[in-house]
């Protein structure tokens, strides 16, 4: 169900959006109740995806039969494991989402990049299952966890509608070890251990495009939001 605003509440979030320079779709989405402060990121020690580089919603127009929109789901900023930023022998997560999308359905990068590592995460990260990483440049590294397959190999350069996993139940070297999600997550110079990143920054995704419609811009995620590839 796609929530309604009236249109007092759409006049105050376009009132806003002048003051903060916040243009087109994004301003009605940085209205919303329930929301973070766009400035929450680095209150927490992470850093914000830069505005200079593109970012796109991770999953295609078949998502969760053929709908295309998928919910933030399960654990969301500062819940459950996504709490911290900037710890430098762990995953920061903080910034991390959890998609709620079907078996075997389509995963995409966040943005263009290289494979820089595919397969079963293991030791202190198995709890990732299959995992896919792609290096976007600058630092910035993005994550998929939990996939029931592997599309890509290392080395391998992506595009945005390149397939790179399916979504999956994998966990600790097995399948059907937690419920189908994404668990997806970006950050900032982090190191390569066990088919997982550690280290670095956590980022939070911030100007995502979707193209669903006529397409446009959030600006950034709040909990149990409903996205749009």
């Amino acid at each position: 169900m796609q929530r309604k605003y009236g249109p007092l509440f759409i006049a105050a979030a376009r009132r806003l959006s002048v003051i903060l320079g916040v243009a087109g779709t994004t301003y009605i989405l940085s209205m919303i109740p329930g929301g973070v402060s766009p400035s929450q990121a680095a209150a927490y020690g992470c850093v914000d995806w830069p505005t200079s580089k593109f970012i796109q919603t991770p999953f295609d127009n078949h998502a969760n039969n053929n709908s295309g929109l998928v919910k933030l789901d399960y654990n969301f900023y500062g819940e459950g494991l996504h709490t911290t930023c900037n710890r430098t022998a762990a995953s920061n997560d903080r910034h991390a989402i959890d998609l709620n999308l079907n078996y075997g359905d389509n995963i995409l990068p966040w943005s263009t990049g290289k494979v820089i590592s595919a397969g079963w995460a293991t030791g202190g990260f198995a709890g990732y299952g299959r995992t896919v990483i792609i290096d976007h440049g600058d630092g910035y590294w993005s994550l998929y966890a939990h996939l029931s397959q592997i599309n890509v190999s290392v080395g391998q350069t992506v595009g945005i509608s390149t397939v790179v996993g399916k979504v999956g139940t994998s966990r600790f070297g097995k399948d059907g070890q937690t419920v189908k999600h994404l668990h997806t997550a970006i950050y900032r110079n982090a190191k390569l251990s066990n088919n997982a990143a550690y280290g670095g920054v956590g980022v939070e995704p911030k100007n995502i495009k979707f193209f669903r419609g006529s397409g446009g811009t959030y600006s950034y995620f709040f909990k149990s939001q409903t996205i749009s590839y």
